[in-house]
């Protein structure tokens, strides 16, 4: 800083420096309350069938930017397994990177795109991908440097990366090979087949910590394979979400809910007859009843 600048404008540097400290981490801990929102499931028993729907409509949101609150908050701020226990946040540089202050929400898309795509090339043939290890380094380097360089310079830096571990531009466009899925198919026999790809590292991660805890051998005795115990462990899961208050009673709970709404409404919208149009399910089609003549 310059010789020139006086005691009274010293202060003034330092009260603005303070204003924007305290904007990001302000917005830090907006994406905390939205992460507890979204983990606490408040949204469906709300009558949302999403947390991003739920921020949109109390917060006056188009549905692009929920999106992108909910988003950064599993990303950045600490999570829990779906058995109760504490995960670190995906990006926990960039956390707290944020929550001090010292990064600010234009780092945090740069470092979230970067590390996306990075995750995407795992599995790729021809393609360097970072192994997990590398990812964290990766992410703990840039938000390092985000403290000290301005989002377009972090984004040069962040496309150096990128290119020196797919020099050919491999990469998968964001939401194409890169997308998480799961296959459910029902057999004949009632049974299920089930095939499924989790390509971000750290939620794989987080996942097979999970699976882990729960297939652990009940005792010396316990002969049963590897196997048989992951999927029994699974089971597990599944019981847990149908129990009362569980992640699936909750979400039909509100999903009950809100069409029992909706149907009310219809009901309303048929005796005032033609005088207000039919409301619109989510499919977009019309929820119309026929009339005789």
């Amino acid at each position: 800083m310059s010789e020139q600048v006086g005691g009274v404008e010293r202060e003034v540097l330092d009260r603005a420096d303070a204003a924007v400290r305290a904007h990001r981490r302000g917005y830090y801990q907006r994406l905390e309350a939205v992460a507890e929102l979204d983990e606490s499931g408040v949204a469906g028993r709300a009558g949302y069938r999403t947390t991003y729907g739920l921020l949109a409509d109390r917060d006056h949101l188009g549905q692009t930017e929920a999106k992108r609150l909910v988003a950064e908050a599993q990303d950045v701020c600490p999570r829990r397994s779906m058995a109760g226990e504490p995960l670190p946040a995906r990006l926990p540089a960039t956390g707290d990177a944020l929550q001090a202050g010292l990064i600010d929400p234009g780092h945090v898309k740069i470092i979230r795109e970067t590390m996306r795509k990075l995750a995407g090339l795992s599995g790729r043939s021809g393609v360097a991908a970072p192994s997990l290890p590398d990812l964290v380094v990766i992410e703990a380097s840039l938000a390092q440097a985000a403290r000290a360089m301005a989002p377009h310079m972090l984004d040069k830096l962040a496309k150096q990366i990128i290119d020196r571990c797919d020099p050919d531009g491999a990469a998968p466009p964001e939401g194409g090979a890169s997308r998480d899925e799961l296959l459910v198919v029902r057999r004949r026999d009632g049974s299920l087949a089930l095939k499924g790809a989790m390509h971000d590292p750290m939620d794989a991660e987080a996942f097979i910590n999970v699976i882990a805890v729960l297939s652990a051998p009940a005792g010396a005795e316990d002969q049963r394979p590897l196997g048989r115990r992951q999927m029994e462990a699974l089971h597990e899961l599944v019981r847990d979400a149908r129990r009362p208050h569980g992640l699936a009673t909750e979400t039909e709970h509100g999903q009950a809910d809100t069409t029992a709404d909706t149907d009310t409404t219809d009901s309303t919208a048929d005796a005032a007859e033609d005088r207000e149009p039919a409301a619109a399910d989510d499919s977009g089609e019309s929820n119309t009843s026929d009339s005789g003549d």
